[in-house]
C-alpha cells in the first residue's frame, strides 16, 4: 500500500489509486483533476460523470 508523503496540505496522490482499488465495486471511483499541470482536487465520480464532465467541461483527469 502506498503511504501518504505529509508535506503541509499534500499527500502523494498514487494513494487515490490504493483506494480506488478497496471502493471498486461501488460504481466510483477517485479522480484527481489534472489543472493545467496541478493535480489539485480529488473527486469520487461513476464512470459516467466523468465521461460527461471531460466531454462537456474539457476536464482532464491524471492517469493514475
Amino acid at each position: 500500500m502506498t503511504h501518504p508523503n505529509l508535506r503541509d496540505d499534500f499527500i502523494n496522490i498514487a494513494i487515490v489509486s490504493d483506494i480506488n482499488r478497496l471502493i471498486g465495486d461501488s460504481g466510483y471511483q477517485f479522480a484527481v483533476c489534472d489543472n493545467l499541470g496541478m493535480p489539485n482536487w480529488v473527486v469520487a465520480l461513476t464512470r459516467e460523470e466523468g465521461d460527461r464532465i471531460r466531454h462537456d467541461r474539457g476536464w482532464s483527469f491524471v492517469t493514475l
